[in-house]
């Protein structure tokens, strides 16, 4: 399994400000990241619990 994607920064000005669009993006991006991160721990628990089921003694 891959690792998940590092979090992405959010973007702003020189001055360390943002505006709405910029907030509205790096929330948007952010929200995507963990959604994909989600999807890999879901993945993951399922392979799991295949695994164990696959284990198991009859």
């Amino acid at each position: 399994m891959t690792p998940p994607p590092p979090l992405p920064a959010f973007p702003h000005n020189p001055d360390n400000r943002m505006t709405a669009a910029e907030w509205l993006q790096g929330s948007i991006n952010l929200y995507e990241t963990a959604g994909s991160i989600r999807l890999q721990l879901l993945a993951l628990q399922a392979a799991v619990q295949t695994e164990n089921k696959t284990n198991e003694p009859k």
